[in-house]
């Protein structure tokens, strides 16, 4: 199998820049660019998200990008857009 290195690099320079290194959660979730998740998501970690919620989310940071798609975040959750094909 032949994975996209620059892809996997940028996620990793995503999750180094925004981890809090003082935080006992180490809770991350991926949900990739072909992903579509039917429902509502709950998450006690930070959620990488660039495929599409249909419902609503939660969780503690969501990191979005721009082609990522949600139909309702919480207001509990942090929100962090980023660009993902520069």
């Amino acid at each position: 199998m032949i994975h996209n290195c620059k892809f996997f690099s940028r996620l990793a320079a995503l999750r180094n820049l925004f981890t809090d290194k003082f935080s006992t959660l180490s809770h991350h979730s991926l949900i990739g660019p072909d992903v579509i998740i039917s429902g509502n998501l709950n998450s006690v970690g930070d959620i990488y998200l660039l495929g599409r919620i249909e419902g609503k989310i939660e969780c503690r940071r969501l990191f979005m990008s721009e082609e990522a798609r949600v139909d309702e975040i919480a207001l509990t959750t942090d929100v962090i857009y980023f660009s993902y094909n520069t």
